[in-house]
C-alpha cells in the first residue's frame, strides 16, 4: 500500500472511532427516588430505579421505566466551580410539605442540570 492510502485509511479509522462513541455516548444513569417526588410541574415521580436521560439539545430530562419515558421535564445546565463527585438529585420541599426535585448531578461531570419551574411533560 501506499503512503497515501496508508493515511487515507487511518483517517477512515479515526472518523469511524469519533462516530462509534458519539453513538455509544452517555446514554443516561440510572438513580433510585427513595420516596414519593414532583418535578416542578406537579409530575409525581413515585418511589423506584430511574433511567435519567439528559437531551442538551432539546433542553429536556426524561426520566425511563421499562423502556418507556414515564416523565420529562425542560432543564438547563449550569457550570459547577468542580467536578461532582457521586450522582446527586437535590430537592427543595413544596408548601404542602412534598419533595420536588429541582437539579439532578452525574458524577464526574462539572455541571448540572436544573429543572426548570414550568414547562414539563
Amino acid at each position: 500500500m501506499t503512503k497515501k492510502m496508508l493515511k487515507a485509511l487511518f483517517a477512515s479509522l479515526v472518523v469511524i472511532t469519533f462516530v462509534a462513541g458519539l453513538a455509544f455516548a452517555d446514554k443516561g444513569k440510572i438513580v433510585t427516588i427513595t420516596e414519593e417526588s414532583i418535578l416542578p410541574d406537579g409530575q409525581v415521580l413515585p418511589p423506584g430505579k430511574y433511567k435519567v436521560v439528559v437531551d442538551e439539545s432539546a433542553k429536556e430530562v426524561q426520566f425511563w421505566q421499562n423502556n418507556k419515558i414515564v416523565a420529562k421535564h425542560t432543564c438547563k445546565a449550569v457550570s459547577l466551580e468542580e467536578k461532582v463527585r457521586r450522582d446527586e438529585l437535590r430537592y427543595s420541599q413544596t408548601p404542602e410539605k412534598k419533595q420536588c426535585l429541582v437539579q439532578i448531578r452525574f458524577a464526574g461531570r462539572d455541571e448540572a442540570y436544573v429543572l426548570n419551574a414550568e414547562h414539563g411533560m
